[in-house]
């Protein structure tokens, strides 16, 4: 059971979307839901702001984790996301991190989203 994208916001470089599991869930949504409001409008505006003029120079805020995961943050919260075809970029998950480091986990968690939701969004072209 899959359901269409989920677009967060269409800014005027890129828009953002949360990516969506084969089971309809998605956990950027999840975790974007479960924030307090001001977390929310903080990480919010950051993703508008790349959204809206396609970069961030503040590497406090966003910068490239590996590979094609790049973070959002503002303070322990994190969403790791991806560019995908037409100027789209895709939220994988979130999480609130509590060191220095990102946890290998959570890296691999966000490729594993990236692959399943780039496997479920083909799927749409048949339906």
């Amino acid at each position: 059971m899959t359901k269409k994208p989920i677009t967060l916001y269409k800014g005027a470089f890129f828009t953002v979307e949360c990516a969506i599991l084969r089971n309809g869930s998605s956990e950027s949504e999840k975790f974007i839901d479960n924030l307090s409001i001001p977390e929310q409008t903080k990480i919010l505006r950051i993703i508008n702001r790349y959204a809206d003029f396609g970069k961030i120079s503040n590497k406090q805020l966003f910068h490239k984790v590996e590979g094609d995961i790049w973070e959002f943050k503002n303070f322990q919260v994190r969403i790791l996301m991806y560019h995908s075809e037409n100027r789209i970029i895709v939220l994988t998950h979130g999480f609130k991190k509590k060191k220095d480091k990102i946890p290998p986990k959570e890296i691999v968690r966000s490729n594993n989203i990236m692959e399943e939701y780039e496997r479920v969004k083909g799927g749409w072209a048949n339906d």
